[in-house]
């Protein structure tokens, strides 16, 4: 079932989606857990015609996002980026916390 996305209008909201979100501890949730939440981020994601969502914005603080693209969904739980690249990319990015704002972004070609 898609989650209400959460957005910085709201100043209760706003808090959670610009703090440092706390890991994800495997061992507190079962498999079926695991995959239950990577459904309902999608869902919610899917349903906001997003292409990315953070677990922060469906109000959960934990450090997990969902990301579609090419056709495959991804589930990412803990994130670090250990290597990017100087090579930059511009391109057009939103974000389904701010809605209807888009703009262009320099990114790292390449991230490990």
């Amino acid at each position: 079932m898609a989650k209400k996305i959460w957005t910085i209008k709201n100043k209760r909201e706003a808090k959670l989606l610009g703090k440092k979100l706390k890991p994800f501890d495997f061992a507190k949730y079962t498999s079926a857990q695991i995959n239950e939440l990577i459904k309902e981020m999608n869902a919610s994601m899917q349903a906001a015609d997003g292409v990315g969502l953070s677990a922060n914005q469906i109000g959960l603080d934990i450090q997990v996002f969902v990301a579609r693209w090419d056709g495959k969904l991804y589930a990412v739980f803990n994130p670090k980026i250990l290597k990017a690249s100087k090579e930059k990319e511009v391109l057009e990015e939103g974000c389904l916390s701010i809605p209807k704002v888009y703009g262009e972004v320099p990114r790292s070609a390449k991230v490990t």
